[in-house]
C-alpha cells in the first residue's frame, strides 16, 4: 500500500517536473513593440508646452508608438531641406501652406490619400472644408491641419458710440467701409491735423487678398497662368488705393503714428492671432466684424500649418497615425486651451473657442469667415511672387505708382517668376 502510494506520489511530482519543463521553452508572451517616430518642429520655449500636451495624449492612444520632437531653428524652411537633402529628415513634418506646393514638387511629402482611403472612420469628417483644402494640393491631400487663423475686422467699439456709427451688418460692403471710416476720421483737437483715422493700414496680403478675391480678381488663374493685371485686379487696387489717397480713411506717411491698441484707429482687418494682443486692451472696448463684399460677394484670408508625412520615412504607417491625430478632440482641446489658434473641428470651435459667453461678444464673426475663407495662390514660388507683390505696395498706397503701372509692372515680375523651374 505504503509502496503504492509512494510511486503515485513520484509520478505526480515528475509529471509536474515534466510540465514545467516544458513551460521552459514556450515562447512567453510579449507586449507590443514599440516604435519611435520623429516630430519636426519650430523650436522654442513658447512651443514646448504644446508639443509635450499634443505627445502624451497620442502616446496614451497609442501605447505602442513613442513620438520624440525634434526642434528646428530659424530659418526652419532652409533648416529643414537641409536635414531632407541628409537624409535625416524627420517622420512627421510641419508645413506651412505656402511651403506647400515646393515640397510637393520636390517629392518631399507623402500623398495622404491612399491612407484616408483605408479608413473606417474619416478623421477629417466634422472638420472646416476651408481648413482642408489649403492642404490639398492638384487633387491630392498632403497636410492635416490642427488650427486656422482667419480674418475679420476688428473695430473700436468706443469710437463707434461716440461717431454715432452703429455696428457694421453681417452683408456691409466696401462702399459701406469706406463710409463709415470716413465718419471716424477727425481732427479732435482742431489743430487741422488729423489725429484720428478710421482705417489701420497694415499691405499685408491679409488686407488686399480679400479685396482682390471678392471683386473676382486672383493672382494666379486655375491653370498657375498669372492674372494679376485683370480688370478686376485694376479696381480691386484702385479701392485700396483709395484707403490712403482719395477716402483717405489711413494715414499716410508723416501722418498719425501708432497702432490700433492705441485707440486713434476705427477698424483694422487682420487675423484672429491679434485676439490674444487685444486682450490685454484696457483704454477701449473693441469687437469684431465681418470682411466687407465686394461685388462677387464675401472672402476672408484664412492661413496656417498642417502636419504631413516625409516621403523618406521608413515608419510610414506610425506616421499616419499621429498625423491623423490631429483632428482628434484631444488636440483640438489643447488648442483653445493653449489659444493657438482656430481650432478645425466645427463642434469644438463653436462650443470652446467661441463658447457660451464669448470674448469679444462678436467671437462668431470668426466663424463666419472661416466658411467664406481662401487660401493664398499655391504655386512653388508663392514666396518670391509675394516679394514681388510687396515691393510695388508702397509706391501704389503713397500715390506714386498708378494701379495701373502697379498691377501691369508686378504681373511682369510674377511672370517672370513663374517661369523660373523649380530645383528638386
Amino acid at each position: 500500500m505504503r509502496y503504492g502510494l509512494f510511486l503515485r506520489a513520484t509520478s505526480s511530482w515528475m509529471m509536474l517536473a515534466l510540465v514545467l519543463g516544458l513551460l521552459l521553452f514556450l515562447p512567453c508572451p510579449r507586449a507590443a513593440a514599440e516604435t519611435t517616430i520623429t516630430w519636426g518642429v519650430m523650436s522654442g520655449p513658447q512651443w514646448e508646452e504644446r508639443y509635450n500636451r499634443i505627445i502624451a495624449a497620442f502616446e496614451k492612444a497609442h501605447p505602442d508608438i513613442k513620438v520624440k520632437w525634434v526642434g528646428i531653428d530659424w530659418p526652419f524652411q532652409e533648416k529643414l531641406l537641409t536635414l531632407i537633402a541628409a537624409g535625416e529628415g524627420p517622420d512627421v513634418i510641419r508645413i506651412d501652406v505656402e511651403n506647400l506646393p515646393e515640397y510637393v514638387e520636390m517629392g518631399m511629402l507623402e500623398d495622404l490619400n491612399p491612407y484616408l482611403k483605408r479608413e473606417t472612420s474619416d478623421p477629417l469628417e466634422g472638420v472646416f472644408p476651408a481648413a482642408v483644402r489649403g492642404f490639398v494640393y492638384r487633387g491630392r491631400l498632403y497636410g492635416i491641419p490642427q488650427s486656422v487663423t482667419v480674418s475679420s475686422t476688428y473695430y473700436n467699439v468706443d469710437l463707434f458710440e461716440a461717431g454715432g456709427v452703429v455696428r457694421p451688418s453681417d452683408q456691409w460692403t466696401w462702399s459701406d467701409m469706406v463710409t463709415v471710416a470716413k465718419r471716424l476720421t477727425k481732427d479732435r483737437n482742431g489743430d487741422n491735423r488729423i489725429d484720428q483715422f478710421g482705417l489701420y493700414l497694415t499691405s499685408d496680403y491679409v488686407e488686399w487678398l480679400p479685396l482682390l478675391y471678392s471683386h473676382g480678381g486672383d493672382v494666379l488663374d486655375q491653370e498657375g497662368r498669372v492674372v494679376f493685371d485683370s480688370p478686376a485686379s485694376l479696381a480691386a487696387f484702385s479701392l485700396y488705393q483709395s484707403f490712403r489717397q482719395s477716402a483717405h480713411i489711413a494715414p499716410r506717411p508723416g501722418e498719425l503714428a501708432g497702432t490700433f491698441q492705441d485707440g486713434y484707429f476705427g477698424m483694422i482687418m487682420m487675423c484672429d492671432w491679434v485676439r490674444q494682443i487685444y486682450r490685454n486692451i484696457q483704454a477701449f472696448r473693441w469687437d469684431i466684424a465681418t470682411i466687407p463684399a465686394g461685388p462677387k460677394g464675401q472672402v476672408a484670408f484664412i492661413g496656417g500649418g498642417a502636419m504631413g508625412i516625409n516621403a523618406a520615412s521608413r515608419k510610414k504607417d506610425q506616421a499616419w497615425e499621429f498625423v491623423k491625430f490631429f483632428t482628434s478632440e484631444a488636440v483640438q482641446n489643447i488648442v483653445v486651451d493653449l489659444n493657438v489658434g482656430v481650432p478645425v473641428r466645427e463642434r469644438i470651435a463653436i462650443e470652446r473657442y467661441v463658447g457660451p459667453k464669448p470674448n469679444p461678444p462678436h467671437l462668431l464673426t470668426v466663424i463666419q469667415m472661416l466658411r467664406v475663407a481662401r487660401w493664398a495662390p499655391q504655386h512653388p514660388r508663392w514666396r518670391d511672387m509675394l516679394a514681388a507683390i510687396n515691393q510695388g505696395l508702397p509706391g501704389l498706397l503713397n500715390g506714386q505708382t498708378s494701379p495701373a503701372q502697379f498691377i501691369t509692372k508686378t504681373a511682369d515680375s510674377l511672370r517672370a517668376i513663374a517661369a523660373k523651374p523649380v530645383s528638386r
